[in-house]
């Protein structure tokens, strides 16, 4: 992989955007780090509006040569009249990821609009990924810019990937500064902002192909670039791991979590090939979420609705109660009217 002296990266951050027009904001991040920010269209083709941009994702060559990939590759979600699609490259070796085996990784992000960007304004298109452990350099992204003329005269494009010297369309490129010293060492290639301050999580319970799975919702939580989970046979897997799921073979895997018995499950080849794990909750058969005891706060909840159904019960008796003798008293009145009709026809008789 091209890398260039540190005066050059310098001077490509800051004249980067005019020089190659596609440009890259901010112009880099640290390298093992996290970068979040957007691809800068400035302009569409020769006057034509822009209805796709496609940015490839490299590779980026560590100390020793060695291609490194970039992982946890996350589009922003688009503009309205927008779509994104993303196609993925196998990793041979597999790599590890926040303590999770890695076989495939985005190869390109494809933004696509029904409402394409005209050519007299620009418009940000929003990216974010793990940058690997590379040395600090400036590192080239190919980016394809499709373009169509709305009065039907043809379609055109701009290819920003010419790496010669004085090139008209260079491609953008990405500064990688030097390691951030977070104080924490490494773990499992994960960053911070990758773990969402998840720093400590247990190792999977069991594994079947290529499933990580856990005993609770928080353990497997904790594992999720995502931080989140879905139920798997009783265990619960994390979401958001970019592997490929591999099929079960006989009955699912068992953890002795110390709650019921998860075997029994040997259905589950639906999930196979699939960067990310969610939405597989739908339609699992048998799947038995593992509840812990209840907090205190839902205990005082539970506490509290008893109370109100005690309140709301007693005062229902009261008012049954106050019913009977409002309907005792009328009966008594009546008894009396009548014995005094019957008093007064005595009177008239004699």
């Amino acid at each position: 992989m091209i890398q260039h002296s540190i005066a050059l990266v310098y001077l490509l951050a800051a004249f980067g955007p005019a020089l190659s027009h596609v440009g890259i904001t901010p112009p880099g991040g640290p390298s093992g780090g996290r970068f979040t920010g957007a691809f800068r269209v400035p302009h569409g083709c020769d006057g034509a509006s822009t209805d796709r941009v496609t940015v490839e994702i490299p590779s980026m060559a560590d100390a020793e040569g060695v291609e490194q990939p970039l992982l946890s590759v996350k589009p922003q979600m688009p503009y309205v009249g927008w779509s994104i699609s993303m196609e993925y490259r196998t990793l041979d070796p597999p790599v590890m990821y926040y303590d999770n085996l890695v076989n495939k990784t985005v190869s390109k992000v494809i933004w696509e609009g029904t409402d394409p960007l005209p050519d007299n304004m620009y418009q940000f298109f929003g990216i974010s990924f793990k940058l690997p452990a590379v040395p600090p350099g400036a590192y080239p992204f190919f980016v394809r810019q499709d373009c169509f003329n709305s009065d039907g005269t043809g379609e055109g494009f701009l290819d920003w990937s010419d790496l010669s010297e004085g090139a008209k369309r260079p491609p953008p490129y990405l500064v990688v500064t030097e390691a951030e010293d977070d104080g924490h060492g490494s773990h499992g290639g994960g960053t911070d902002a990758d773990k969402k301050d998840h720093e400590h999580h247990s190792d999977p319970c069991a594994l079947s192909g290529d499933y990580p799975l856990y005993c609770s919702e928080d353990e497997a939580n904790d594992a999720s670039p995502a931080g989140t989970s879905h139920a798997m046979g009783g265990l619960w897997m994390p979401n958001k791991v970019d592997m490929h799921h591999g099929d079960y073979v006989g009955d699912a895997p068992t953890c002795d979590c110390g709650h019921s018995d998860h075997s029994g499950h040997s259905d589950h080849s639906d999930h196979s090939d699939h960067s990310d794990h969610s939405d597989h909750s739908s339609g699992q058969s048998g799947v038995v979420s593992s509840q812990s005891a209840l907090t205190s706060s839902e205990e005082k909840q539970m506490s509290t609705s008893i109370g109100l159904s005690i309140a709301a019960l007693v005062v229902a008796i009261m008012a049954l109660l106050l019913s009977i003798i409002m309907s005792q008293s009328k009966n008594v009145d009546s008894e009396k009217d009548v014995g005094k009709v019957l008093e007064e026809g005595s009177k008239l008789g004699a």
